[in-house]
């Protein structure tokens, strides 16, 4: 009788060691983090060439919308989870002879915007860093003849 009850804990503990060391091996290990930017914290950015016609210039005024919430301040597919994005800088390559106007806006006919920045014709080359929430969205007004070289970073 000794011996049954001897092997049934042999065997128990045998089974638990098991399931312990394959609990193991079936947690997920964490992804390691790479640069100095949490995951989901980076920055999407455009730049103003991407609708340029083939003469290198904007023939018409032009509305980007590069991010856009709904009046409540939640991203357009309703997600609550989500926070409104944020304009981190406009990187100014090459210059051009024609403004461009940034909005919090949630499109180019929004009643409520606020225009966040005008950047003048012929601003110096460089990074304008804004970090500011934009609540609404972010909407570029572009003039007609703009063929400056902007990178719009956002997130």
């Amino acid at each position: 009788m000794r011996k049954l009850i001897l092997g049934l804990i042999v065997v128990v503990l045998v089974i638990g060691l098991a399931w312990y060391v394959a609990s193991i091996f079936r947690q997920k290990s964490p992804e390691p983090q790479v640069g100095s930017v949490a995951l989901g914290g980076e920055y999407n950015n455009t730049t103003s060439t991407s609708n340029r016609d083939a003469c290198n210039r904007y023939t018409a005024r032009t509305t980007v919308v590069l991010a856009s919430t709904t009046p409540a301040g939640f991203p357009v597919n309703g997600d609550e989870n989500l926070t409104a994005p944020i304009l981190g800088s406009v990187v100014i390559a090459s210059t051009t002879a024609h403004a461009l106007i940034i909005h919090n806006a949630t499109s180019s006919s929004d009643d409520a915007s606020t225009t966040i920045a005008l950047i003048g014709k012929n601003a110096p080359a460089g990074t304008y860093t804004f970090d500011v929430v934009m609540n609404r969205g972010i909407v570029l007004d572009i003039q007609a003849g703009f063929e400056g070289g902007y990178m719009f970073n956002w997130k």
